[in-house]
């Protein structure tokens, strides 16, 4: 059981352990295995946020979270070949896992748990946003408590990209991902939270 060979299963709408007719569990095998599913076990759970998103937009509109490449990109002929990848909502590709362009995939901050405030403490990764275009997403607060969702916007010009939420929040944090670097701005009163944000400007143009 690699690292490798389990991304794409952790990498979906639904995760279970299970054997047919006998148990399987990765403590059976070796601490390697362990340490995988450990691994992206957490990964799951701070993905939350988006994949909580994507399911809600399953229930609203129909589109599942787990897309064939033909599903999301209907217009392109070459995709039609493409059937050992997949898009994780319309945000993450897996064939392994890649981000797409012009897009923002929201993580939690909680590695254990499943059902959380998706809001408190969240990193927003913006990727690749091309210059004027303004990127939309939303996050809901936490899986079932009825709150409504957090609308985020990511907007690229004058050399910084500039992310805004529809209402401020105490503790958060934007990253923008461009042209193989990574720069990242922390938002509201991280130790206190008594000072909430609902923008931040990142500059990209540093090195």
């Amino acid at each position: 059981m690699s690292r490798e060979k389990k991304t794409s299963t952790e990498a979906a709408s639904h995760s279970r352990l299970h054997g047919a007719g006998s148990y399987r569990v990765p403590w059976l095998y070796d601490e390697e295995a362990v340490d995988v599913l450990r691994f992206f076990v957490r990964l799951k759970c701070t993905l939350m946020p988006y994949l909580f998103a994507a399911a809600a937009e399953a229930h609203t509109a129909g589109v599942p979270l787990m897309r064939a490449m033909m599903l999301e990109f209907p217009a392109d002929r070459a995709v039609e070949y493409l059937d050992r990848q997949y898009m994780l909502g319309g945000s993450i590709l897996v064939a392994p896992v890649f981000a797409r362009r012009g897009s923002i995939v929201v993580l939690g901050a909680d590695e254990t748990l499943t059902e959380y405030d998706y809001t408190d403490s969240m990193t927003v990764h913006v990727y690749e946003p091309a210059v004027g275009e303004t990127i939309p997403a939303a996050v809901a607060p936490a899986a079932n408590d009825g709150s409504e969702p957090v609308g985020i916007t990511a907007e690229y010009a004058d050399g910084a990209v500039t992310v805004a939420l529809s209402r401020a929040l105490p503790r958060w944090t934007a990253v923008v991902h461009r042209a193989g670097k990574t720069f990242a701005v922390a938002a509201g009163d991280g130790a206190t939270g008594r000072t909430a944000a609902k923008s931040v400007r990142v500059d990209v143009r540093g090195e």
